[in-house]
């Protein structure tokens, strides 16, 4: 199913993300990887329903922090094709 996203949310999305994929190459200076970066906008970006499985484990951050990290190694194929 493909969704629609206005072209102003896609424009902030497209900044947004390539502002993070920015400070993921400068991970050796500043310890922000993917992984890092993942899990500090993960839980704000993605939504994931509360359940007792999620509020068992707040160390991992689920899934949220998980299409965080790919979306970041995977931006480069989605922008610039390599």
């Amino acid at each position: 199913m493909a969704v629609c996203v206005c072209p102003a949310n896609a424009t902030r999305f497209f900044i947004f993300v390539t502002c993070l994929d920015s400070v993921a190459q400068h991970a050796a200076e500043n310890k922000m990887d993917e992984h890092n970066l993942g899990t500090v906008f993960g839980p704000t970006l993605v939504n994931e329903p509360q359940t007792p499985a999620t509020m068992a484990n707040p160390a991992g951050m689920g899934s949220g922090a998980e299409v965080v990290e790919r979306l970041l190694k995977l931006w480069p194929y989605v922008v610039y094709g390599y």
